[in-house]
């Protein structure tokens, strides 16, 4: 029986530190305590043998405790935190035990450990003394061939060959960038589920350190970044830069993690990297859902497709439930739906349908009490959300049609085109009520009334949530801009607007002075058009800028034709791409 250490036995340790991870990870052989199987760092967790609740409620626990000490020969006031109550185990397993144990294993464990303390003990010291060989590293480096890193192997004997690896796997969704200091390893987005990924450092000055980032995460903290343009030195993960050791401190979740300006330009070309195929992913994923000119549902995961009374809303469940599909065999029996949602779901295959769930429409009110939906009030949205889960390793095409799943798109048009038309032929809503549907699915606007509604949409949600943050305004993007404000106000008769052309055109420094009139300020935008180079703007100022071609494309004072409509709409294009960038991933932040 090994001695038994009584500073170990009665000092706790953080389980959390990497040090202590380390040690047990070394002391265990790389293996699993629980299974003896062999286990990866990243997604070890370090395991109480004996659970915390018992130690911290001995009323309750006391006699199994002190019956289990007794019996592998352990004293009573041990630790908690212990060394001989920690082993490493795999996560999965960790999160299951709760309070309950086997004493027969928990025995086993516990002997186990009493063999490994010391080996423990010592690794963790040996951790800590590597750690702090850095400092003295950093000095052979100024006259050595050899990184730190290598030194550091050497010293320590822990080489390994690392390969510069960037992997994308499109067909199973994986993402992987690995280099010598860091790994990001990320899960992209696909048609069921979004995406995330995970940071994990194998560095001198960070090993073992691992973080793991949710969609909403990487949408904040990575991909707004690369959609906005911003320069390293502005990165959102950016707390402080030490400008005179030019070292940057970086916050990463709960971690405060400091970097010299080479590692943290690997870092963000690696998370640009990632962004860009994850936000690729995630508009492919809007594509294939057909989502993109719908609302999302505020109650549910899904999107609006169509505002209804309650009136139609009762008449689609009445006339669902008289088509349940146990009640007939006609291509309009495919219901099995009940007073809150309709589920379009055919029993058997027809010349219309594959056998299989189509879609699934749940009801919304503004008010979100689905308790009142039959009652005699207001409107209701009917929302869609993809009612199975899409079989990845098949033609996805094959299975999202109109005779199998269907997407956002062809649920609405089944709607408009199909159901609401059969209500007015069975007389259960009038010819008026049905009349009053129509696609909202836009287009190419025609007239500058089009061109104003377009433009005000993407206005206002530029001078929302975005107003105050910075975007980098690319030498063609700045230039289209002003050229689509120069088209507008050369074809606008709307007069004393001089003050506010000049307020909202400040920003772009163009020479104007108080004297100019419309004609002069136009004369002088067109001798700046090509000639603005790049620059960073709030998304409120390019919110005020295009503010101007809505106030000039006003339908009764404008003369733009169809062509100059659709000139302005083009000069445009990359702002509604990046609306639609902010929106799409905009979208995904509810989970």
């Amino acid at each position: 029986m090994s001695k038994l250490n009584k500073e170990l036995l009665t000092t706790g340790v953080n389980k959390q530190n990497e040090n202590v991870r380390w040690g047990l990870f070394e002391a265990y052989n790389k293996t699993d305590a629980h299974t003896n199987l062999r286990l990866d760092y990243l997604s070890m967790d370090v395991d109480h043998i004996i659970p915390e609740s018992w130690f911290d409620n001995r009323d309750k626990y006391g006699q199994e405790l002190n019956e289990l000490l007794d019996k592998c020969e352990l004293p009573r006031d041990i630790h908690k935190n212990s060394i001989y109550n920690l082993v490493p185990t795999h996560r999965k397993h960790n999160v299951t035990k709760g309070n309950k144990i086997d004493r027969g294993f928990a025995l086993h464990l516990l002997t186990k450990s009493k063999e490994k303390a010391e080996k423990v003990k010592k690794n963790i010291d040996s951790f800590q003394v590597a750690r702090n060989l850095e400092l003295s590293l950093s000095k052979i480096k100024a006259t050595s061939q050899l990184s730190p890193e290598d030194v550091f192997d050497f010293l320590t004997n822990d080489q390994q060959s690392i390969e510069v690896v960037r992997e994308v796997n499109e067909k199973d969704y994986k993402y992987k960038n690995l280099n010598q200091t860091f790994m990001l390893y990320g899960y992209l987005p696909n048609i069921n589920n979004y995406g995330s990924c995970i940071l994990s450092f194998h560095s001198l000055k960070i090993r073992g350190c691992l973080i793991e980032f949710s969609h909403s995460e990487v949408v904040n903290l990575i991909c707004l970044d690369l959609i906005n343009k911003v320069d390293m030195k502005d990165r959102s993960l950016i707390e402080n830069h030490d400008t005179l050791r030019n070292i940057y401190s970086i916050k990463l979740k709960n971690l405060q993690l400091s970097f010299g300006e080479d590692e943290l330009r690997e870092i963000c070309e690696a998370f640009d990297d990632f962004a860009q195929i994850y936000l690729k992913k995630l508009r492919e994923r809007e594509e294939l859902l057909e989502t993109t000119t719908f609302d999302l549902a505020t109650s549910n995961y899904g999107y609006r497709l169509l505002k209804v009374s309650k009136d139609i809303w009762k008449a689609m469940i009445k006339f669902t439930k008289q088509h349940d599909y146990d009640l007939g065999s006609s291509d309009w029996h495919v219901f099995s739906g009940n007073d809150f949602m309709i589920r379009i779901d055919s029993k058997s295959n027809s010349g219309k349908y594959s056998e299989g769930i189509h879609s699934v429409i749940i009801p919304e009110q503004e008010n979100k009490n689905l308790f009142n939906l039959l009652e005699e009030d207001d409107m209701v949205w009917l929302t869609w959300q993809l009612p199975t889960k899409i079989n990845l390793k098949t033609d996805i095409s094959e299975q999202i049609n109109e005779r199998k799943i269907w997407n956002a798109r062809i649920t609405h048009d089944w709607l408009i085109d199909e159901l609401i038309p059969q209500l007015e032929k069975e007389r259960l809503i009038s010819a008026d009520e049905s009349n009053l549907f129509k696609r909202r699915l836009g287009g190419m606007p025609t007239n500058p009334k089009e061109l104003s509604e377009n433009v005000e949409r993407l206005q206002r949600y530029f001078s929302g949530i975005y107003y105050d943050n910075m975007t980098l305004l690319e030498e063609h993007e700045i230039n289209s801009l002003l050229k689509a404000i120069h088209e507008t106000l050369l074809y606008s008769d709307k007069g004393n607007s001089e003050s506010y052309l000049r307020e909202k055109l400040t920003p772009l420094k163009l020479g104007l002075t108080d004297s100019d009139n419309k004609q002069q300020i136009i004369m002088k935008i067109n001798q700046n058009l090509g000639q603005l180079e790049e620059q960073s703007l709030s998304y409120g100022k390019v919110a005020h800028l295009l503010k101007l071609i809505v106030f000039f494309s006003d339908e009764k004072t404008s003369r733009l034709n169809k062509t100059e409509v659709k000139k302005v709409y083009n000069l445009l294009k990359s702002f509604f791409d990046r609306e639609a960038a902010l929106n799409s991933i905009e979208r995904t932040l509810k989970d």
